[in-house]
């Protein structure tokens, strides 16, 4: 092997180095924001159960008006929440 061909192997060695320390940090930070989402969720739970009915759906659809459509879902979400306050 020639020196180029062993530099080429390297820089192949540390590329894939890279990926895997991304990856790594990607899931890291993903799993991290799903924990904050979690806490967050528990947290607007228990401040919703104080709220009155009126309250609460004025609080909804302040949420739903903030959501883009790509997140159709969460819409989905909401709307069931609404639905079961209004049955209760």
């Amino acid at each position: 092997m020639n020196k180029l061909e062993i530099l080429e192997d390297k820089i192949k060695k540390l590329q894939s180095q890279k990926i895997l320390i991304e990856n790594r940090d990607k899931a890291k930070n993903k799993k991290l924001l799903n924990k904050q989402k979690i806490l967050l969720g528990g947290y607007m739970l228990n401040k919703l159960k104080k709220y009155d009915d009126e309250k609460i759906n004025n609080f909804l659809l302040d949420v739903i008006e903030t959501i883009s459509e790509k997140r159709k879902n969460d819409i989905i979400a909401i709307e069931l929440l609404e639905k079961i306050n209004k049955d209760k």
